[in-house]
């Protein structure tokens, strides 16, 4: 039996949510500035950019959100809380999203903006390994599926023709 990747999962969706809480509160100016070790201005410039202006919120505040969705749902997971297939469904579907969200924007970094921001960037290569996660742990419930499937009809072989009800019938009757 593989192991499940819902802890990592779970790491993964928390740091991206501290990034995109950080990210969040300097675009509502709880903070007055935002660290950036690459690109110095660039983060600012990027997030308070037009780009990131479009919605009536905050940009970030919605990684946040998808962050604590992802993070939620690979607790159920690793808990084995709920149906982990469907669980698991979502959460691939779910960081899917979030990776080609992050993707686009880092395109609007270079194309619209002109600037890059050092954690959208980390927010994005985040997106994209719990992306790749969740459908690892997605296609490793596929395999679980199979499997139990298998083990059934293997148990169901192996029963055979001592336990079933016409064999017990005829050997009653004989």
């Amino acid at each position: 039996m593989t192991r499940s990747l819902a802890p990592v999962l779970v790491a993964l969706a928390l740091i991206g949510f501290a990034i995109a809480a950080y990210l969040t509160a300097y675009q509502l100016g709880i903070v007055a500035s935002v660290w950036d070790p690459l690109f110095g201005r660039g983060s600012e410039e990027v997030l308070t950019s037009p780009i990131a202006r479009l919605l009536p919120i905050p940009d970030a505040s919605l990684g946040a959100v998808v962050y604590a969705v992802d993070a939620v749902l690979a607790i159920a997971i690793g808990l084995r809380f709920g149906p982990r297939r469907g669980l698991r469904l979502a959460l691939a579907v779910l960081a899917i999203a979030g990776a080609l969200a992050g993707l686009g924007l880092v395109a609007l970094q270079a194309l619209v903006v002109g600037a890059w921001c050092s954690l959208c960037l980390a927010s994005a290569a985040i997106s994209i390994l719990l992306a790749a996660g969740a459908v690892a742990e997605a296609r490793h419930a596929g395999e679980e599926a199979r499997g139990t499937v298998a083990e059934a009809a293997r148990a169901a072989d192996a029963r055979g023709s001592d336990h079933s009800p016409s064999n017990r019938y005829q050997e009653a009757h004989r």
